[in-house]
């Protein structure tokens, strides 16, 4: 009989721990969710650019072909946009940089 009341209690211990990491998991995944929209809110939009090489200068210019920025290397560019737009974020596509001599792998 005591063994049959210890196997009674022991499920319904198993069950009520399954429950209950089942709610916090699920806590966790929505509180993930919302952080993670939350900063597609927050985050400003990202601008996209291609880039132009003369004379052993680059040229960043918008989609609109306003110009952006320009350096001697990418380093330079990079540099002289964050100085020019500190708050704004900017996607070359990789076609664009291997026009440049660039050897760039997505991840």
């Amino acid at each position: 009989m005591d063994i049959l009341i210890l196997c009674i209690v022991l499920a319904f211990g198993i069950l009520l721990g399954w429950n209950l990491r089942e709610r916090m998991a699920m806590r966790i995944v929505e509180k993930m969710l919302e952080d993670i929209q939350g900063q597609e809110e927050t985050e400003p939009d990202v601008t996209r650019m291609r880039l132009e090489k003369h004379s052993n200068v680059i040229y960043a210019y918008g989609e609109d072909d306003s110009f952006i920025a320009q350096g001697e290397d990418l380093k330079a560019l990079n540099k002289a946009i964050k100085e020019r737009f500190p708050d704004r974020k900017f996607s070359v596509r990789a076609e664009n940089l291997k026009s440049l001599g660039v050897n760039y792998d997505p991840l």
